[in-house]
């Protein structure tokens, strides 16, 4: 059957849907072995470091004391058609 096609019955349709189902199943058994590799990679290349107290307050009150909303203003700023 392609994808074109209707099944021809309700067998046909039950064995495409297995087909798919198996073909989902390998992909994302495919994709999680990428992701593993992936990973470990990352922690290869750029080693976790514990953030210093500065990024911390960083990532808490914002850079340079602004607000989020301020800084998405200033990064949307651009894109605003007025």
């Amino acid at each position: 059957m392609t994808t074109d096609q209707a099944p021809a019955d309700a067998a046909e349709l039950q064995r495409e849907i297995e087909r798919l189902r198996a073909q989902l199943a390998a992909t994302t058994e495919e994709a999680e072995r990428y992701r593993k590799a992936a990973y470990a990679l990352l922690r290869e290349r750029v080693p976790y470091t514990s953030p210093t107290e500065a990024e911390l307050k960083d990532m808490l009150d914002g850079p340079r004391g602004r607000s989020f909303g301020e800084l998405l203003d200033e990064l949307e700023r651009p894109f605003v058609v007025r």
